[in-house]
């Protein structure tokens, strides 16, 4: 990477293992000659930032880091302080460092959409419980299929899904699955005793109110992409979504001038 005229833009994040030990992923992206985006990878604030530092000399690349993104987590505010000193002070950031430090907007958006998803914790809670029942037992699964065939019309082409706590996009998709399958819960009901998590109608309304996160979701996708520039996009995005808020106002203004 060092062979390489352009600049490059890192990301960097802590990750934990399964086995609980931390770990540093630190991952340089740039566009080499042939114009082909390259992005060859490699818990407090200031070991981070010696560590980083360390790697960037190790690459050989401390003279052609651009930026830097990072979530909003406290140790990486006091990270991308240090190094943004140590790199002023060998003069190797663009505009004195003015766009050295970049939010992840993808961070960003899973805070805001996380905060919505409060609205409906009652309803996200059942569905989480109904899907775990279902899936508890081949004996189950089966009776829920019945139920699938008895109550008709439902698509199956796309199953039940469950989704990761930490990942707001996957429990977007369970609820799409789950909305699907509302009746078949309803007949589950009937036929197993067992099953107590079935939602209320209130709590069905509500989790399909999170339709109108799918432009969110859409724009996570685009903004989340590994094979690709992303920071191109995110303004785009970001209006769209606004725009889509504005729609129901602009509605309700005319309702009332209409009245």
């Amino acid at each position: 990477m060092h062979k390489s005229h352009n600049r490059i833009c890192s990301t960097f994040d802590c990750w934990t293992s399964i086995t609980q030990q931390g770990y540093i992923c630190l991952t340089a992206h740039f566009v080499d000659a042939n114009w082909k985006l390259n992005m060859e990878p490699p818990h407090i604030g200031h070991d981070l930032a010696q560590k980083y530092f360390a790697l960037l000399l190790d690459w050989g690349i401390d003279r052609k880091i651009f930026s830097i993104k990072l979530d909003n987590a406290s140790a990486n505010e006091v990270l991308q302080k240090i190094l943004s000193e140590q790199l002023k002070l060998q003069n190797n950031l663009v505009c004195n460092g003015d766009y050295f430090h970049i939010r992840c907007s993808a961070h960003i958006l899973n805070i805001i959409v996380q905060k919505g998803f409060r609205v409906a914790f009652d309803a996200l809670h059942k569905i989480r419980e109904s899907i775990k029942h279902v899936r508890g037992s081949e004996a189950r699964k089966i009776a829920f299929k019945e139920c699938v065939i008895q109550v008709r019309g439902i698509d199956t082409k796309v199953g039940l899904r469950m989704d990761v706590a930490t990942r707001w996009n996957s429990t977007y998709l369970m609820l799409e699955s789950a909305i699907r399958y509302r009746s078949a819960f309803g007949s589950l009901v009937i036929r197993d005793r067992a099953y107590v998590h079935c939602p209320s109608n209130d709590q069905w309304k509500r989790a399909e109110k999170c339709e109108f996160l799918k432009p969110s979701f859409v724009m996570n996708n685009l903004i989340s992409s590994s094979s690709y520039p992303t920071s191109n996009r995110y303004f785009m995005q970001v209006w769209k979504i606004e725009y889509c808020g504005k729609i129901p106002k602009v509605m309700i203004r005319q309702l009332k001038t209409w009245h």
